[in-house]
């Protein structure tokens, strides 16, 4: 089990499960850290120092029980491998992953830095022809064999510097050539004829598992009858050959793309594509404390699975639950918005593979967010990346580090932030124009300051803050929801006005129409 304030997994010193009077569980680390004596999940008070709550032994026997899991984040240095339970009876080397990796990058990274900088001139010319095939391929399926293991993912190009590396360095280091790949894939020009066909049906176009593995259009997927294939089922005839020019030679890969196209067209179709829409409004229930509406949260979270818009997620009344319900809806969201979210809450957001547009509030009282500005890693492999964002009162720290994080594929953000002043951030805030430029924010192509609640907007102090933005981001649309806005309005409001009006003159003929 882990902490589900900081995520890090349970121990027996530093971490230990500690039970409150309440009868939530937090690891003693993240209870040391709380500005008062509150339960950081439903904020009621307990008495003493946090050494002295009792110990939760129960979660210390769930998480020995749950290494036996099969998806491990420890790593037996002994073995090299995921521990089982031989390595913990016989005392081996086991650690938490991100530890075991750091210990293995620990004198790598320098290193690797400085040898990257002549990598480039070291590539022969042979060596640079596949170099130039992985930089302009849009994705790659990448296979990794040894050992004994395999690893299977899908390398996705972009501008991003260390994904040209990578290329760069397989391309070097992997001697990959343009023949040894195209030896790899199967024929594809002998197509047996309609009269071969006929005679002998070959392997793919009875199999249904191949036609399965890449979705191909349903007249070339074999139904179980013709899993048996009669001639006509096999190859076309005479006739239907000359009425259908495409048909006319049923080649093998037209009935199932080859393994290495397989792949390709079942990972690379968007996710509105590939999943059907569905809502889940839950702001009356996520408003409810730890002990209401029970029933009601545990519908809520049998129905989450397959959720692709979230809306309204309140984290801080009952933080427990809610985080339950981002972790189950997450293989599929696309669309969120989240209210007060505590730390835990924040990474399970950053861990969604198809999130495209995300709306994050975060209150002001927020002590422990504030006290502890969480910084968020780069996007785990295969994550979509945010197309929009909306931030409110995100601290400075955490928001830079989401920005960077979607700096390649963000295109539209909206940004609660003031202009030069006094106060704190984000109600003033007199450099933008460097905090947006470290971002490497590359995709950007519209950007809206609002100046709601306390943010200070003065309108000269606007103008030079949207000038300076606009020399960093020379792409993007700048725009303020104060001072661009209104003069939009004032532009246009006879015209609107008008517009609406004929507008529900058109749905009153329409309803009358409809008797």
């Amino acid at each position: 089990m882990e902490c589900g304030i900081c995520m890090e997994v349970f121990d027996g010193v530093k971490r230990a499960p500690k039970f409150l009077p309440c009868g939530h569980t937090a690891c003693l680390q993240c209870l040391r850290r709380l500005p008062d004596n509150s339960c950081p999940t439903c904020r009621r008070h307990f008495t003493g120092p946090p050494e002295g709550l009792p110990t939760n032994f129960l979660a210390l026997q769930e998480q020995k029980e749950a290494r036996l899991d099969s998806t491990p984040r420890c790593w037996c240095s002994d073995c090299r491998t995921d521990p089982s339970p031989r390595c913990w009876d016989e005392d081996h080397d086991v650690l938490p992953v991100k530890r075991a990796l750091k210990r293995q990058l620990q004198d790598a990274l320098p290193q690797a830095a400085e040898q990257l900088q002549g990598l480039q001139d070291q590539c022969r010319e042979e060596q640079a022809l596949p170099a130039l095939t992985l930089l302009t391929g849009e994705s790659w399926d990448v296979t990794l064999r040894g050992g004994g293991r395999e690893l299977t993912g899908t390398l996705r190009t972009s501008e991003e510097p260390l994904s040209k590396a990578l290329c760069l360095l397989l391309a070097k280091r992997a001697s990959l050539t343009k023949d040894r790949a195209a030896a790899r894939d199967p024929p594809t020009t002998a197509a047996p004829t309609p009269a071969a066909a006929a005679a002998a049906p070959t392997p793919p176009a009875a199999a249904p598992t191949t036609a399965a593995a890449a979705p191909t259009p349903p007249a070339s997927v074999p139904t179980p009858v013709a899993a048996t294939p009669t001639p006509p089922a096999a190859a076309p005839t005479p006739a239907a050959a000359a009425s259908t020019p495409a048909a006319a030679v049923p080649s093998p890969p037209a009935a199932a793309p080859t393994p290495a196209a397989a792949p390709h067209a079942a990972r690379d179709p968007p996710p509105a594509e590939a999943l059907p829409p569905r809502d889940m409004n839950v702001y009356s229930i996520t408003y409810s404390g730890p002990d209401d509406k029970q029933q009601e949260k545990a519908a809520v979270l049998l129905d989450a699975p397959g959720v692709t818009r979230l809306i309204r997620v309140h984290c801080h009344r009952d933080p427990a639950w809610s985080l339950q319900l981002l972790q189950r809806a997450a293989p599929t969201v696309e669309r969120l918005d989240v209210r007060h979210p505590r730390e835990a809450h924040l990474r399970a957001v950053h861990a969604m593979p198809r999130l495209r547009r995300l709306h994050v509030h975060v209150s002001c009282n927020d002590g422990a967010l504030w006290a502890r500005p969480p910084e968020l890693p780069a996007l785990p492999p295969g994550h979509a990346g945010l197309q929009w964002l909306k931030v409110e009162r995100l601290p400075r720290a955490t928001t830079q580090s989401l920005l960077h994080a979607h700096g390649g594929t963000l295109e539209e953000l909206e940004l609660r932030v003031g202009t030069a002043g006094s106060r704190e951030w984000p109600y003033s805030c007199g450099d933008l124009h460097s905090l947006l430029q470290q971002s490497g924010l590359r995709a950007l192509r519209r950007l809206m300051l609002v100046r709601e609640g306390d943010c200070i907007r003065e309108p000269a102090a606007c103008r030079e803050q949207r000038a300076e933005v606009r020399r960093v981001l020379p792409g993007a649309e700048v725009r303020c929801d104060t001072c661009d806005v209104s003069r939009c309005r004032n532009r246009r409001g006879l015209g609107a006005a008008s517009l609406h009006t004929l507008i529900s003159i058109i749905g009153i003929i329409f309803i009358i129409l409809c008797m």
